[in-house]
């Protein structure tokens, strides 16, 4: 009777060790829930992610994954369930968001996790430089645009002028544009972030966007004034209204009203994300005929980078997630060609090279040759800067645009603005 107690005893005890043990007896993994969080709520890029994570959690079976899609008060949501120690395993962010949580502890540097994986051959490099900040990656921008010239082909045939590939060419087009167009340049300056996108085509190439995030980060005024390349990003500006290149005008138009100023043929060239083709080909009337300059404006002889981008939506990892293993799976299928395929069929383009077939658009195929040429630099200038900086820098710039203020004084003055506080 003993000998039986004792081989039951050690049977269950056996059960119990082999039950609690990764795998368990039936050969299952405990099944975990990852938490995935995002402000892109709706449209294709939140169906993208839907679709991927169906895949993962197929071949996946023991890992689920839970994605919160909101943008409602997204960021002081995060910001209550990080302080408690309770946030997502994964975050979407914008990167000066992701710059404020690497700065508080909250972000996890994955940047060994990026070589181990080979992604810096296979992935853009606004893709990589989104994520990137004080020499190390902390997440990896899913979602690439590029700043580009947009340009009436018509006005710029009856002018009688090629694409400008420099700063005297551009001054030279716009001086013959004036005589077609009321708007050589337009600018959608009444929204602060349409101007500074604008402005931002010039500064990607006399800031170094890496020492832009640094001060961004440090938060001190001291930073900013002695940030090299801010003024020669303005002495250029300011070129171009002495020149009759950017009307006083500009100041009262918003983003939507220059794609109309554009499109209906009283402005030449537009300035803009490439998100706006989109928004064009949804107004513009029958016949009217477009394009992207082939070469981005060479504004100065040495440019930090060639092309102003964004990769809008940073994927990073909670340093204190409670499935470190789990997330850096689904990361893997996440960051995959298999996983891309999909968010570049919904959204049109994805920052995995591969996925992006060449396409027989003119615009597109530019747009996707402009992605190619993007660095780690290539960072928007709005993407590196706080929204008191965002609205100071329209300010600055509309006292150029009214010759109000030179250059020097116009930064004194964004900066002096942007830390009133």
């Amino acid at each position: 009777m003993k000998k039986a107690f004792l081989y039951t005893a050690l049977i269950i005890s056996i059960s119990i060790i082999l039950s609690s043990c990764k795998g368990g007896i039936d050969g299952k993994d405990k099944e975990v829930t990852i938490k995935f969080s995002t402000f892109l709520e709706e449209g294709a890029e939140a169906d993208a992610y839907k679709e991927i994570i169906g895949m993962f959690e197929e071949s996946h079976k023991n890992i689920k994954i839970n994605l919160m899609a909101t943008a409602n008060g997204y960021d002081a949501a995060l910001d209550d369930a990080l302080k408690g120690g309770k946030g997502p395993d994964i975050m979407g962010l914008q990167r000066t968001k992701m710059i404020d949580y690497i700065n508080k502890g909250y972000i996890k540097d994955i940047s060994e996790w990026i070589d181990t994986a080979g992604l810096k051959d296979k992935y853009y490099g606004v893709s990589l430089g989104y994520g990137k900040y004080d020499g190390k990656y902390y997440g990896i921008g899913d979602l690439p645009y590029t700043v580009e010239w947009y340009y009436n082909k018509k006005v710029f045939k009856n002018a009688g002028i090629d694409e400008p590939k420099n700063m005297d060419e551009l001054l030279d087009a716009c001086k013959k544009l004036k005589r077609y167009v009321r708007y050589p340049i337009i600018i959608g300056a009444k929204d602060a972030w349409s101007a500074d996108i604008a402005f931002g085509a010039i500064s990607v190439q006399t800031i170094n966007t890496e020492k832009l995030a640094k001060a961004y980060g440090s938060g001190e005024k001291a930073e900013f004034e002695n940030l090299n390349g801010a003024e020669d990003a303005l002495d250029i500006f300011y070129d171009l209204v002495r020149a009759g290149a950017i009307s006083s005008k500009v100041e009262d138009i918003d983003y939507a009203q220059s794609v109309n100023e554009f499109v209906n043929g009283r402005a030449a060239i537009f300035p803009m994300g490439s998100w706006a083709s989109k928004k064009i080909e949804d107004v513009m009337p029958k016949g009217f005929d477009y394009g992207v300059f082939e070469s981005p404006i060479e504004f100065v002889s040495s440019p930090e980078s060639k092309i102003s981008a964004t990769a809008v939506h940073v994927i990073t990892v909670n340093k204190k997630s409670a499935h470190p293993k789990e997330t850096m799976e689904f990361l893997n299928f996440l960051f995959s060609e298999e996983a891309q395929k999909v968010l570049a069929k919904k959204n049109g383009i994805s920052g995995f090279k591969s996925v992006n077939s060449s396409s027989d658009d003119e615009i597109k195929g530019r747009i996707l040759e402009h992605l190619d040429m993007t660095d780690e630099n290539s960072t928007m200038y709005v993407d590196d800067i706080s929204n008191e900086m965002m609205e100071a820098t329209k300010s600055g710039i509309l006292k150029i645009i009214n010759k109000d203020m030179e250059p020097k004084e116009a930064y004194d003055l964004i900066i002096n603005q942007a830390f009133t506080k």
